[in-house]
């Protein structure tokens, strides 16, 4: 998991002149970073709400670490806000808009919300409605 990341990572970050390069590595980044973010959002939401114990070994805490901190990147570094607002679409269409909430309760894991949303939308964002907010922020941007 950890190499694909870094490997869309590393393809999204590069500067894209040929057509044929864009269509080839591109589209394998893309590929990439929509499955490590799907994973990724099943595992923000499941080791912040579930009571099962798996979630709460050391192995798997710093796997999970491991791979949040990796995502994190992919993220918040780059030239593109994509990465991160795919990761919130998939916490909203999988769990609902209260999972935002929940995974940024966390200080650890807050950074999964925008550094927009945290500056304009904050008091929202706890209020419940962070549903309404972010799927209309998604639909102007896809």
């Amino acid at each position: 998991m950890t190499k694909l990341c870094q490997d869309a990572l590393e393809i999204l970050n590069k500067d894209f002149t040929r057509c044929d390069e864009l269509q080839v590595d591109s589209l394998e980044a893309v590929a990439k970073a929509r499955y490590i973010l799907g994973v990724t959002a099943e595992y923000l939401y499941m080791s912040c709400v579930s009571d099962d114990e798996q979630w709460r070994k050391p192995e798997t805490r710093n796997a999970l670490d491991v791979l949040f901190t990796n995502v994190e990147a992919l993220c918040t570094a780059g030239h593109s806000r994509s990465p991160a607002l795919y990761l919130l679409k998939q916490l909203v269409k999988r769990y609902g808009g209260h999972s935002i909430a929940t995974i940024a309760q966390n200080e650890e894991l807050s950074w999964i919300v925008p550094a927009e949303f945290q500056r304009r939308e904050a008091s929202y964002l706890f209020q419940g409605v962070c549903y309404i907010i972010i799927n209309n922020f998604l639909v102007r941007t896809y």
